[in-house]
């Protein structure tokens, strides 16, 4: 990703280089060409008001995040950062961590001491004391931020299930981020063929 960024593919200077193939067939290329141009404008009108060139710093901030599969990956990027406390995982961003009781293991081990914010994936049969321990063991300072829970409840089961996780979550004095994990089914459901 760092390659493309620094190669230019991101520079909002050049809305043409960001031609599809598509764009040349599509019924919209003329509109999809006037806000090509539309966006060279607005830069231009921008870097004028200001006064500096957008980008000038040839870089842009991104973020990444992975579900923790590989523990021996995870620990071999897993270093200790001059100038700030404790251990982060370079790979990622936000590493996650599947509740299955199988993976409780390895997200307590990849997780122990690390500063990265983190997810944690749960669901019909999550208890409060589940949430508790991994409170415990994560956040036991309950930093805003710091842990995310992801709901996978599933379309039928959802308006059931996710109230009273966060309510656990509340009783346990989490000050958690909930999201849904739409990859599985969080939001509709498709009929079987």
């Amino acid at each position: 990703m760092r390659a493309l960024v620094k190669g230019g593919f991101a520079d909002l200077h050049h809305p043409e280089y960001f031609e599809l193939d598509w764009a040349a067939r599509s019924p919209l290329a003329e509109e999809y060409h006037r806000m090509v141009e539309t966006i060279n404008e607005s830069l231009r009108f921008t870097e004028h008001v200001l006064g500096v060139r957008a980008g000038a710093t040839d870089r842009i901030d991104f973020y990444t995040c992975h579900e923790a599969l590989h523990l021996g990956s995870e620990e071999a990027q897993t270093r200790h950062v001059p100038r700030r406390a404790g251990y982060f995982n370079l790979a990622t961003h936000f590493p996650g961590s599947d509740s299955a009781p199988t993976r409780r293991r390895r997200a307590r081990r990849i997780h122990a001491g690390h500063r990265n914010p983190i997810g944690i994936k749960v669901g019909p049969g999550t208890t409060r004391e589940s949430i508790g321990r991994w409170l415990e063991a994560l956040d036991p300072a309950r930093q805003p931020g710091r842990l995310t829970l992801i709901h996978r409840c599933g379309a039928r089961r959802i308006a059931d299930e996710l109230p009273a996780l966060i309510e656990a979550t509340r009783a346990e004095g989490g000050n958690v981020l909930w999201i849904a994990d739409p990859m599985h089914g969080n939001t509709q459901t498709t009929p079987a063929e």
